[in-house]
C-alpha cells in the first residue's frame, strides 16, 4: 500500500522537479535525460490493468498489514449470476485521503479483474500516477464515460469524491452524501442497480490537512492539493484494520427521465442502507 500512497504523494512533484533541473542550469545532460525518461514513457504509453501483478506475494502482504476483512451480503456468486442481465453501480463510501480499502479489495480479488473505478479525468493523465493506479482499472468519472461504461459492465463510484476526502479524520466519521444524488439518476437512466459499499478504515489510515481554500482548489482541478501523512509522519499508512462491506442491491428501477421525487426516494433508501451497514458492522473495527 505504501507504494500507492507514496506515488500519490510524489508523482505530481517528480515531473516538476525534472523540469526545474532542466531549466535551471543542467539542461539535457545524461542524468536529466535518465530522470525524465519515466515521465516521457508514461505520457505516451497507455495504462493497463494488471491483476496478475496484484496477486503476487509482495502485494498480498498489504492484506495482512491491514488485517483485511470482507463481508459480502451480495455474494460473488449472486453478483456473477445477476451481472449476466444487469449492471451495477457499487456506490462506495467513505473516500478517505486515499482508498486504502479499495486497494486492499483489488489485491484480495487478484488475479481476477474487478469492475472499473471512476476517477477524475486528470488522474488518468498525470505521468507515473496513471500507470501505478491504472493497475486497478480506472475510468473517467464524467457522466458520458459512466453512461457508456454501464452499457457493458458494472462500475465503482466513490460517492463523496473530493469533498469527502477533506472530511477524513482519525476520530470522527463523516460522509458527504446528502447532496450527491447524480449516481441515483444515472442508475435509473441506464437500468443499473445500486449496491451500497462501506469501506471501514479508509479514514483512519492517513491524516490530512483540512482547509477550505485547499479543498476548493482541489475540487476545481480534480486532484487533491494538500498534505497527508501516516506512520512515522511518512506517506505510509497506519497499520489499522480495514473492513469492506458490500451490501445488497437496493432495487433501483429503470426510468429514462426520472422525476426529482423518484430520485429523492431512492437516494433516501441508499442513505438508509449506508447507515444500516455502518451501525451493523462498525463493532468489527476497533477504531470505530
Amino acid at each position: 500500500v505504501g507504494i500507492f500512497t507514496t506515488c500519490y504523494y510524489y508523482s505530481t512533484l517528480y515531473p516538476v522537479y525534472c523540469i526545474y533541473r532542466i531549466y535551471s542550469k543542467s539542461g539535457f545532460d545524461i542524468l536529466n535525460c535518465i530522470l525524465i525518461l519515466p515521465v516521457f514513457l508514461s505520457l505516451i504509453l497507455p495504462a493497463k490493468q494488471s491483476p496478475k501483478l496484484l496477486s503476487t506475494y509482495f502485494f498480498k502482504c498489504a492484506l495482512k498489514y491491514h488485517d483485511y476483512e470482507e463481508v459480502n451480503e451480495f455474494t460473488d456468486e449472486e453478483y456473477e449470476k445477476a451481472s449476466q442481465t444487469k449492471n451495477f453501480i457499487f456506490a462506495t463510501q467513505p473516500h478517505g485521503v486515499l482508498s486504502v480499502a479499495g486497494i486492499c479489495y483489488g489485491i484480495s480479488k487478484a488475479p481476477k479483474s474487478i469492475p472499473p473505478t471512476a476517477v477524475a479525468s486528470i488522474l488518468l493523465r498525470i505521468p507515473i500516477m496513471k500507470h501505478v493506479f491504472g493497475t486497478f482499472n480506472l475510468i473517467d468519472a464524467s457522466k458520458k464515460s459512466l453512461t457508456e461504461a454501464l452499457k457493458r459492465q458494472s462500475v465503482v463510484i466513490y460517492i463523496g469524491g473530493m469533498a469527502e476526502l477533506f472530511l477524513s479524520s482519525l476520530t470522527e466519521e463523516k460522509l458527504f452524501v446528502r447532496q450527491r444524488k447524480g449516481f441515483i439518476k444515472l442508475a435509473m437512466q441506464t437500468n443499473a442497480d445500486v449496491v451500497p459499499c462501506y469501506f471501514f478504515g479508509n479514514t483512519s489510515t492517513l491524516e490530512v490537512i483540512k482547509n477550505k481554500v485547499l479543498m476548493n482548489i482541489s475540487r476545481t482541478i480534480g486532484v487533491s492539493i494538500t498534505l497527508f501523512w501516516g506512520r512515522w509522519g511518512s506517506p505510509f499508512t497506519l497499520p489499522r484494520k480495514v473492513l469492506v462491506v458490500r451490501g445488497r442491491p437496493i432495487g433501483v428501477p429503470y426510468s429514462a427521465n426520472p422525476s426529482n421525487e423518484e430520485i429523492d426516494l431512492w437516494h433516501e433508501k441508499y442513505v438508509s442502507e449506508v447507515e444500516r451497514i455502518y451501525n451493523q458492522y462498525k463493532v468489527r473495527v476497533p477504531e470505530y
